[in-house]
């Protein structure tokens, strides 16, 4: 699916490395750069997650087409006793000297107020690049204002310990400059939700 998309940089969530599937001889994180011909940085948000059957530690992972230049792993803050967050940070140098600055995330599922606390957090970790080309994409467990009332996908989000109109994260980087590159590079927005058909992107 990455090759097919034939994206320069991708981010990836709820990544265990270095882990190694039986039958592999290198991570799968390995595995998976090598098969899409790309460069992988892996960014640790917890040693072991605990209850995983897979012994290994969990985060965030970028891949990209470019040489990475510069990266950095932040921890975002979580209550006690919460699963913690992280988020990766890099420079990439995209083939003609220029340096584009990704950042990816993954916010908590159960609270806007945590992931609200993360959100801003995120924010100061890429404040250094206001003004500057940059991207941050990752699961942020939140609706933008776009996807209110689509098509019953509302109700999948009763669990996030929010009642919808009070999810702020998405307007909250609206607010701070950031665009939502689906809408701004589509005609249809494309969905940011499985439908039920976990092997498409969505």
């Amino acid at each position: 699916m990455i090759r097919e998309s034939e994206a320069d940089i991708v981010g990836l969530n709820e990544v265990f490395h270095p882990w190694v599937v039986a039958e592999e001889h290198r991570p799968m994180l390995v595995e998976i750069a090598r098969e899409a011909g790309m460069r992988y940085l892996f960014g640790t948000a917890l040693p072991e997650l605990p209850g995983a059957s897979i012994l290994a530690p969990y985060g965030n992972a970028l891949l990209s087409r470019y040489p990475f230049v510069n990266a950095a792993t932040y921890r975002l803050p979580a209550p006690e006793g919460r699963e913690s967050r992280g988020a990766i940070v890099a420079e990439s140098e995209c083939g003609d000297g220029r340096l584009l600055t990704f950042c990816v995330t993954h916010l908590d599922h159960r609270s806007e107020q945590v992931r609200s606390e993360q959100c801003e957090h995120t924010l100061r970790a890429t404040a250094h690049l206001a003004g500057q080309p940059h991207v941050l994409m990752g699961d942020f467990n939140a609706l933008a204002p776009r996807d209110y009332g689509s098509g019953g996908t509302t109700g999948r989000f009763q669990d996030k310990g929010a009642h919808l109109v009070a999810m702020q994260v998405i307007p909250r980087l609206l607010r701070a400059g950031y665009l939502d590159a689906g809408a701004r590079c589509s005609r249809v927005p494309p969905r940011t939700l499985v439908h039920g058909e976990p092997d498409r992107p969505h």
